[in-house]
This record gives structure tokens, sequence and C-alpha cells, in this order.
């Protein structure tokens, strides 16, 4: 599956399918790009990094000017958060590796060691339904491992505060629940054979960064009397 970041009308960002691989129509492709968003609204990510970095259980292991290494331990305390994205983190034990100027993680690997993740949900279906009973469960759970790589984009027109970094590689390895037989992903569903015993979900994220624009300069030239200029 391949998609693209959207900006919606308030500047606001959001990922929305451009091609699946077995060729079927992205749901919304050609409308606005406010209706892709919110198509995409509810789809969420596996865990939220901010949540991760706020655990009161960071340790620091090692300082060196070619970066800085955290360890982070499951949080008890939060896992008993009302927040479903505060439980989530606080149930992942993770290595991270900061930018020694900027402070951005530049690696995460981890691990889902508690229950916090585990969640059921109702899910919203785009394309042609399949029948299934009950709520969904989250293939992102007690078991399940992750590596993300960050990479920083420097700004071409060389200006600082435009620059930013973007996750360019994810791994997850997930635990498949054997009496599956749906897998649900971006709106779609696809059918599993039942019973898959000791299979996991592997899953790879690549994401590449284009920056588009042009730099400008304003012009003037005098147009009839001298004191009227034309931009």
């Amino acid at each position: 599956m391949t998609a693209e970041s959207v900006i919606r009308s308030d500047g606001r960002r959001c990922n929305a399918v451009v091609a699946w691989g077995d060729g079927k129509p992205p749901y919304l492709l050609n409308s606005d790009p406010d209706s892709r968003c919110q198509a995409m609204d509810g789809f969420r990510p596996a865990f939220q990094i901010d949540a991760l970095l706020e655990s009161g259980q960071v340790k620091l292991v090692s300082r060196t000017d070619a970066g800085i290494v955290l360890s982070i331990l499951p949080d008890r305390a939060r896992l008993q958060s009302a927040d479903p994205a505060i439980r989530c983190a606080a149930s992942l034990r993770a290595t991270v590796q900061l930018d020694p100027k900027t402070f951005f993680p530049r690696e995460i690997d981890g691990e889902a060691v508690e229950t916090g993740c585990d969640r059921q949900f109702e899910g919203v279906v785009h394309y042609d339904s399949m029948r299934r009973t009950g709520p969904l469960q989250s293939n992102f759970r007690k078991g399940a491992t992750f590596r993300m790589e960050f990479a920083f984009q420097r700004d071409r027109f060389q200006t600082p505060a435009n620059s930013y970094w973007i996750p360019v590689e994810q791994h997850y390895s997930q635990p498949w629940n054997t009496s599956a037989e749906t897998l649900y992903y971006w709106g779609r569903q696809v059918r599993i054979a039942p019973g898959l015993k000791g299979h996991t979900l592997e899953k790879e994220i690549r994401t590449t960064a284009q920056e588009f624009g042009v730099e400008s300069q304003t012009h003037f030239e005098s147009v009839g009397h001298p004191d009227v200029q034309k931009p």
C-alpha cells in the first residue's frame, strides 16, 4: 500500500492511500484534502512517541557527542490511565537514541511487555465489507516488537526553522490471533485462513520526503509616471 501526506485547509496533515498493491482503487482518491483526511481520522499509529517519552521510568544509559541513549521501562502507575495512548506507552520497554543537538529520537527499539496496548475497537470499512461479529482487536499488543529509524530533513532554502524529522524506516512484528479470520488495515478487510498458530504479522513501512517550493523575489519596474510602480 502506498500513501501520501495530504494537507488540510487548516494546514494540518494526514496520510491517505494513493495505491493498493492489488490495484484496488483508493477510497476518495480524487476528493478534496479535507474529505480524504476526515476519512483517515479513525486510523491511529501503533503508539504515540510523545507519550512514550513522558514515561516516569526513564534512565540515562549514555551521553556522548555521537548521541544520547535512554532506557525506558514499563510505567505501572500510568497503566491505570483512562487515556488509551498513555496506557499503551506505559506498556512498552524501549531503547531510545536521541540526536545530541535537537534531542529528537533517531532510533527507537522496543517491545510491548504489558497489556496496555491490547484494545478492541469498532473499525471503519471504506471498501467492500465482509461478514464479522463483535469488535476488532488490535494487532499491536503484548508481545509485539518494533523498530523505528528517523532522518533529519534539511530545509532546501537553508531556513533551519523549516527543517524537520521523518520516520524513514519502521518495522513491526506482532503476534497473530489464531482465531482471527480477517485482517483489517486502513479501511480494508482481507480474509485470512483461521487457526494460524505461532504466526506473526510483519509490517514494514518506508517513508520518503520531497519538499516542493520555489524561491521568489519581488521586482519593481516603472510604468508611465515615475511615481507609479508595477510589481
